[in-house]
């Protein structure tokens, strides 16, 4: 018989026995001790909240590219598989398009100013989930030519001062940012 169905018939009986309650009490000291041993360890916790971060931003992309192209979710349940099908295509598309960029973005500094991309162990967490860029509102003109590298050029930082971060996306009625 396994342990869990052990535990679990254990503490299902009826009139709970004394061993039952001693395992749920154990239990209870072992995930304390777990959560307190994250809360001491500083390293762990900085991982739980980056990997907490990259949820946030993640969602917070999701919503900006449903909200911004004010689709409205809908009730059909076909219809709403396939929206959210749609919505993670889109999401997909926007990551592959961020990584591609940020990497030549990381390449580049490391050829021109090695001394700025020192921590690889930084890079690593960093997610290709930035959405202010997209433009969720607007129309994309796509009989342009593709540039010829297969990336249109970095912006350059020094030459372009007075926008340093990407303009926030236009709000949509209903926003409250």
């Amino acid at each position: 018989m396994p342990a869990s169905l052990l535990i679990t018939r254990l503490k299902n009986a009826t009139p709970q026995s004394p061993l039952a309650a001693a395992l749920g009490e154990y239990g209870r000291i072992v995930r304390t001790n777990f959560v307190l041993g994250d809360c001491a360890d500083p390293v762990q916790r900085a991982r739980v909240a980056g990997q907490l971060n990259k949820g946030e931003s993640l969602h917070a992309m999701r919503r900006h590219l449903v909200i911004g192209s004010r689709a409205q979710i809908p009730a059909d349940e076909d219809d709403h598989r396939r929206h959210a099908l749609c919505l993670q295509i889109l999401v997909n598309a926007t990551q592959v398009w961020n990584a591609r960029y940020m990497t030549a973005a990381i390449d580049h500094l490391h050829h021109t100013q090695p001394d700025i991309v020192t921590d690889d162990t930084a890079i690593a967490g960093v997610a290709p989930v930035t959405h202010a860029h997209v433009n969720t509102l607007g129309r994309y003109d796509l009989n342009r030519q593709p540039p010829i590298s297969g990336l249109r050029p970095l912006r350059r930082v020094d030459q372009d001062l007075e926008r340093r971060v990407p303009t926030p996306p236009l709000g949509v009625s209903g926003d409250k940012h």
